[in-house]
């Protein structure tokens, strides 16, 4: 058979709509069910094209007020819809307000509560871009007060590791640039650079401090042994913090207090002379933790009473067996409000072992016990390593 005769056979081929007469029909019915459909569809549309935004708010107001859940819902939707109509002077103005309403101490009276106002407000201005200026210290407080980490974390990660993009001035954040993000969705330059209202009055370093205080409290040691890395500038920062993740105690405390005693002494030395006082804090900070896991309780004491450390201090005369010392502190200092100030009250009282303060004791106890379950349930609610 020539080509010819190939394309006769095809064209003489069968059309399957012809040979297939239910199957025209079923396209048929759906046709005629699609136009039904839009027909009964008509009416609707003419009796609520005339309806108002005060028809919606009513109801919507009715079910804020019965469901939280939906006021949360309803909030985190509609507040970034109208953050991003507003000029880049506007919000500027609205940032000192926000800050100040996150600060009101009223809010710690909901703070068990799920959703809570502190955690629907930080998520909807998660949602926001550019970012309003929220600082960084009140970020993390709100994060670890209102169980809300991973909303702060998002922000102060934005801030941190997607620094805002110097073409994006305060005259131009109205711009929404055309690109596509790394998972091919579309946006904007300012979403994906991070960008944040009033970026002439960020603290870059007290982002990164709070979002590694954020890390700390979750016992992210490996990301805020990452983030660190990227902070610090010099190489005694860099060796001791290696050694320390990889459980060198020892080697990294002598490098911590290499750091220390050489920027102490020679503060113009290049390799020092840079360092910043976030840097030199964490210097202070992980050297005592290297002491702690070494077991040098003696040497720490020594250090809490020169540095004016009481939480310390109570630690180290606990473990060190001296109760006269601990006695004192406990006097000194309220320890009530905290689990493991509490703690230590116990340990004191069972120590004296005086049966008029058995009381006292039980007291001590439900106390702790309602202490710990109050930080327990501060912590995220699925399992991690802080739990």
């Amino acid at each position: 058979m020539d080509e010819g005769d190939d394309d006769d056979a095809a064209g003489n081929e069968p059309d399957d709509d012809m040979t297939n007469p239910n199957k025209n029909k079923k396209k048929k019915k759906k046709r005629l069910l699609g136009k039904g459909v839009l027909r009964s569809h008509v009416p609707f549309l003419k009796r609520h094209c005339s309806n108002r935004v005060r028809s919606v708010l009513g109801p919507a107001r009715a079910l804020i007020h019965s469901s939280p859940d939906f006021a949360h819902q309803l909030w985190v939707e509609l507040f970034p819809i109208a953050w991003s109509h507003l000029t880049g002077e506007q919000r500027l103005a609205l940032t000192k307000p926000i800050n100040s309403l996150l600060a009101r101490d009223y809010h710690k009276r909901q703070r068990w509560m799920h959703p809570n106002p502190i955690e629907t407000l930080l998520t909807a201005f998660g949602k926001c871009h550019p970012l309003p200026n929220i600082r960084p210290e009140l970020l993390a407080y709100l994060g670890k007060t209102f169980n809300v980490w991973h909303v702060a974390i998002d922000q102060l990660e934005r801030r941190v590791l997607h620094p805002p993009d110097p073409r994006l001035q305060l005259g131009h954040r109205d711009v929404d640039q055309d690109f596509y993000l790394h998972d091919g969705t579309p946006g904007s330059l300012m979403r994906a650079t991070g960008d944040v209202v009033d970026d002439l009055n960020r603290d870059p370093e007290l982002e990164a401090t709070s979002l590694a205080d954020l890390y700390e409290g979750l016992s992210e040691r490996d990301v805020w042994f990452g983030l660190w890395r990227q902070r610090v500038v010099t190489e005694y920062s860099r060796a001791a913090l290696a050694l320390e993740q990889f459980g060198w105690w020892s080697r990294a405390q002598d490098t911590f207090f290499l750091a220390m005693n050489k920027q102490s002494k020679f503060p113009n030395d290049p390799s020092v002379r840079d360092v910043s006082n976030a840097e030199k804090s964490m210097w202070e900070l992980e050297w005592v933790r290297c002491a702690r896991h070494l077991n040098q309780w003696d040497v720490l004491t020594e250090f809490s009473r020169s540095a004016g450390n009481p939480e310390l201090q109570l630690e180290c005369s606990w473990r060190r067996g001296d109760w006269r010392t601990l006695s004192d502190l406990c006097s000194k200092y309220d320890l009530h409000e905290s689990s493991s100030g509490n703690l230590y009250n116990i340990y004191m009282s069972m120590h004296e072992r005086d049966p008029k303060k058995m009381d006292r004791e039980g007291k001590l106890c439900e106390l702790g016990v309602q202490l710990a379950l109050q930080e327990w349930a501060s912590l995220p609610k699925f399992t991690s390593t802080t739990h």
